[in-house]
């Protein structure tokens, strides 16, 4: 998997530091991840619907594995695939 189309969120107040695509090897493209930084810790964010629920702001992720030990994995190696990518000056080895 690699990591395309990374952009910065010019907004630096935003917990949201930055949105990119994460392509896999046969072409598939899922768009509009986003990273968030807060308080010393980073995680990411799928693709996600907003929908409000009881008067509050929801967000359903459009993509993912229903079981969550495997859904951790996956977002735990989109991460490191990020992280690969961050290390390396935002260019693929």
């Amino acid at each position: 998997m690699i990591i395309k189309d990374y952009k910065q969120n010019p907004n630096q107040q935003s917990p949201a530091k930055a949105f990119f695509i994460v392509e896999y090897p046969a072409g598939l493209q899922i768009r509009n991840w986003t990273l968030y930084e807060k308080n010393g810790k980073r995680w990411l964010t799928a693709p996600s619907r907003e929908y409000e629920k009881d008067g509050k702001k929801k967000y359903f992720p459009l993509v993912g594995y229903e079981d969550k030990e495997a859904n951790d994995q996956f977002l735990g190696r989109v991460m490191e695939a990020l992280k690969e990518f961050l290390n390396n000056g935002g260019q693929h080895e």
